[in-house]
């Protein structure tokens, strides 16, 4: 059996301080771990293993051939890894089930060509591209234990990847991350910082420019094939709802501007969410010719 399991962080204090795990949550991972794998078992690591070298080694000696998908807090070389025991580390790493190309990364990899991308690192179900198949995996949902990659679970994926389906937030929820029992606001809207020093632009097909002003957004980012935005819903009803745009201007911190066409795009208004005070829209814009 292959199983899977991210983000552990072993030993990290702050684990419960910013991402609301109890206290003893690496005891709760060494034991369901023990419970749960056998020797023969296979488990793949999506990255940020551990804080402490003490509670890296320990989780070497739980049961299961163990693969290193490394994570932006796996700082060590690649052989000190393999001589502690993993049989595998990479950056990624490409598999084939039944025909769907699966690529296992720590981060999310925005226009990937792989059926479906499982990721870690966000703490959340979190998704800034819906132009994409993306089953992000937070060990927070999770309840503290790996996932079997099992039948049933490559079932689910292949559909959705045959269909070219993506998920609602609860129906991430409901497949194997419950433990929670609902989404969070983190889970909804994520915690990317917005990294700009200048209002971003929308064109509208009839060529009307609406400025989203720096203090109407909430969140802000993007990639070769999408563009996520986050801002307050009366901005939103009073500037943008019911105009088909066709073109985002953007220019970064780092004072490049570039412009993006809009492909397609997708709104979802969030009220009655536990730590929503005020309505927010979340925007997803599918993109291209950058």
């Amino acid at each position: 059996m292959i199983y899977l399991i991210t983000d552990t962080h072993l030993g990290h204090a702050n684990m419960v301080k910013y991402c609301g795990r109890p206290e003893n949550f690496t005891k709760l991972i060494y034991n369901n771990w023990a419970k749960k794998v056998r020797a023969d078992d296979t488990v793949i690591h999506l990255g940020d293993i551990a804080w402490m070298a003490a509670d890296l080694q320990k989780m070497m000696k739980l049961p299961g051939r163990k693969i290193l998908i490394r994570g932006n807090h796996d700082k060590r070389r690649t052989q000190e890894y393999m001589d502690m025991g993993f049989v595998l580390v990479a950056d990624e790493l490409a598999m084939d089930f039944d025909g769907m190309k699966v690529l296992f990364t720590h981060k999310p990899k925005f226009g990937h060509t792989a059926d479906i991308n499982i990721h870690g690192h966000l703490h959340s179900l979190h998704r800034e591209d819906i132009s994409k198949l993306y089953w992000p995996l937070s060990l927070e949902h999770m309840g503290y234990r790996p996932m079997a990659l099992n039948q049933d679970v490559l079932h689910q994926l292949h559909s959705w990847a045959s269909k070219k389906y993506i998920p609602s937030l609860s129906e991430l929820v409901a497949f194997r991350q419950d433990y929670l029992g609902a989404p969070r606001l983190v889970d909804y809207i994520g915690n990317t910082l917005i990294q700009l020093d200048k209002a971003p632009e929308l064109v509208t097909s009839s060529g009307e420019t609406v400025t989203l002003p720096l203090a109407e957004l909430i969140r802000f980012s993007y990639g070769q094939e999408h563009i996520y935005i986050v801002l307050k819903e009366e901005f939103f009803s009073k500037h943008i709802a019911n105009k088909k745009l066709s073109l985002c201007k953007i220019t970064g911190n780092n004072g490049h501007a570039t412009e993006a066409v809009i492909k397609a795009c997708r709104h979802e208004v969030l009220e009655k969410i536990d730590g929503v005070t005020k309505k927010m829209v979340i925007i997803w814009l599918q993109t291209g010719h950058w």
